[in-house]
């Protein structure tokens, strides 16, 4: 079986050699060696190859699973697909994307912030989750005025407007990579959260209760300075 060539865009092509795939400098085109597993290939394959592909794996399948033979060995190393997974993301995401974000828990190792990142529905269900980190250098340089601007330290439950970089390793698996962090966006949630809170006291009637007590308490505490100053 001669070499199976590809139809390769420029912005995959470190995907598609991250795959395994080589560059033929001849006539200009990635290809792929006879006996390799094109399924890794397939959305770069010509039109007839793509549908060939397809039922060439679809009778494997069903062939190994009817037999129960011995494993197929055809195929490429897990690495090596996740090596192209990871050149495919760094390549559709180069630099930092500002992202809403909420904080499920955080952590600081060796300098190092590790957060657990959610967002929710309005039913409070989480719809995405992924794990974030800062490294120290990074922190270093933006906690401390993320910290003064808001009065508030990043932990769970709080939201934050982040610049973060997809990542993906074939070892670690998927992360964001922060190093920015817009304080305005933390202080305009805070100032929605203490509105929410006085509202539903209002509408309780808790916040008027309170300053009900507090009323109560001045007579009594002017009664008894007057009682010591005599």
């Amino acid at each position: 079986m001669p070499r199976q060539y590809l139809d390769v865009p420029y912005r995959s092509k470190d995907a598609a050699k991250a795959l395994g795939a080589r560059f033929d400098g001849v006539v200009k085109r990635w290809y792929v060696e006879a006996g390799i597993d094109l399924v890794a290939f397939t959305a770069w394959l010509p039109a007839g190859a793509a549908s060939a592909a397809s039922v060439s794996t679809d009778v494997a399948l069903a062939a190994t699973s009817a037999t129960d033979l011995a494993p197929v060995r055809k195929g490429i190393p897990l690495s090596r697909l996740l090596n192209g997974v990871a050149a495919a993301v760094a390549q559709a995401f180069a630099g930092g994307v500002w992202t809403l974000v909420e904080v499920n828990e955080a952590s600081v190792r060796n300098g190092h912030v590790y957060l657990e990142l959610s967002e929710r529905d309005s039913t409070g269900q989480p719809v995405a989750k992924a794990r974030g980190m800062i490294w120290a250098g990074t922190a270093s340089r933006i906690l401390p005025d993320f910290e003064k601007a808001t009065g508030a330290v990043i932990g769970a439950g709080i939201k934050l407007l982040v610049r973060a970089r997809p990542v993906f390793k074939a070892q670690y698996g998927f992360s964001l990579e922060i190093d920015a962090i817009d304080p305005e966006y933390t202080l305009g949630d805070l100032e929605a959260r203490k509105k929410e809170i006085r509202t539903r006291l209002q509408r309780e009637g808790m916040f008027d209760r309170n300053d009900a007590i507090r009323l109560r308490w001045r007579p009594l505490a002017y009664c008894l300075s007057l009682a010591t100053t005599r």
